[in-house]
């Protein structure tokens, strides 16, 4: 019952801070992106709605001639005046799936009062939207390198769209528990400190 109220709460609130929660969030996965991978230059990255659906889009583009398998990838727009690129997008709900999943289970773990739940619950917001933007921004990547690497080297290993796969197959709820249970442990270690120590 804890669960099922937990998770009504939290997608009616993901339904309707989406929008303004991803495009809060577009300048902070624009430099984890640049960060994690410097071959591609981000030419536009926005939240935007698209038929109908809150979603990520981002147009990128080589930032230099790279290699993958010995073949050499140009630029598209490495000519004055010619435009370019490739375009990817993420929904708002493939987005959001692991934050939302995070935060419903830390609504459902008993907590010991109000108190010690909002406590949870504000050490978790800036732990959750970290986690999201470095997922969000890694999704991104793995999408603009599949395409090429099943094109160029299908039978490769590539670490972004390896990674990616991991998260797909269930590693994204995995990784969104281990991030509550790691919260609500140190939430409790916090409060238990000054009862040991007195």
């Amino acid at each position: 019952m804890r669960l099922a109220v937990a998770g009504a709460l939290v997608l009616c609130l993901a339904h309707f801070l989406a929008a303004p929660i991803l495009r809060a969030a577009v300048p902070a996965i624009h430099v984890v992106f640049e960060l994690v991978d410097d071959h591609f230059v981000v030419l536009d990255l926005a939240a935007v709605e698209n038929e109908g659906h809150e979603v990520v889009r981002m147009r990128a583009d080589f930032a230099r001639p790279t290699y993958v398998n010995g073949y050499r990838l140009m630029p598209h727009g490495e000519h004055p005046g010619q435009l370019g690129g490739y375009e990817v997008l993420i929904t708002s709900g493939g987005a959001l799936q692991g934050s939302v999943v995070a935060f419903i289970a830390l609504l459902a773990w008993p907590a010991r009062s109000v108190r010690h739940l909002l406590k949870r619950l504000l050490i978790a917001a800036p732990v959750v939207a970290t986690f999201a933007v470095f997922d969000i921004a890694l999704c991104l990547l793995a999408n603009l390198w599949m395409p090429l690497v099943q094109d160029w080297n299908p039978s490769g290993f590539w670490p972004s769209v390896t990674w990616a796969k991991l998260l797909d197959g269930g590693g994204r709820f995995a990784l969104a528990f281990v991030l509550a249970a790691w919260i609500v442990v140190s939430v409790r270690d916090r409060s238990a400190q000054p009862e040991s120590g007195a």
